[in-house]
C-alpha cells in the first residue's frame, strides 16, 4: 500500500488515520463495545441506519444476564443473515456478552 518496497506509505496511514480521526469525532464507535470492552469486530450500521452497538444497548437494563445474552445473540442473528457480519464476528460478539456483567433490574 503505497510507494515504498514494504510496509504502508506514510501519506497512506495519514489518510486512513485522518478517516478514523473524523468517524470518531462525529461519536461513531469504531469497533462494537459491550460493556466498555472494545470486540474489534466493526460496528456496522443496518440497513435502517442502526449501528451494532445501538442494537446491542436498545434495551437496557435487563432483567438477568441470560436474557442480556439471549438479546445479543438474536441481534447478531440477524445481522449474520443480512451478510453484515461474518461467523466469526457473531461468535465473538456472543462470547463478548458471555462474560461482561450486565446491569440487571430489580
Amino acid at each position: 500500500m503505497g510507494d515504498e518496497d514494504y510496509g504502508i506509505d506514510p501519506k497512506m496511514l495519514k489518510r486512513i488515520a485522518g478517516e478514523i480521526r473524523e468517524v470518531v469525532s462525529l461519536g461513531m464507535q469504531v469497533a462494537v463495545v459491550i460493556g466498555g470492552v472494545a470486540t474489534g469486530v466493526p460496528n456496522v450500521v443496518d440497513r435502517r441506519g442502526c449501528s451494532v452497538n445501538d442494537l446491542i444497548a436498545d434495551e437496557l437494563p435487563w432483567p438477568s444476564t441470560a436474557r442480556f445474552v439471549q438479546h445479543v445473540d438474536h441481534v447478531v442473528r440477524d445481522l449474520h443473515a443480512e451478510g453484515l457480519l461474518d461467523g466469526r464476528q457473531r461468535a465473538a460478539l456472543t462470547r463478548a456478552a458471555l462474560h461482561v456483567a450486565r446491569p440487571v433490574r430489580r
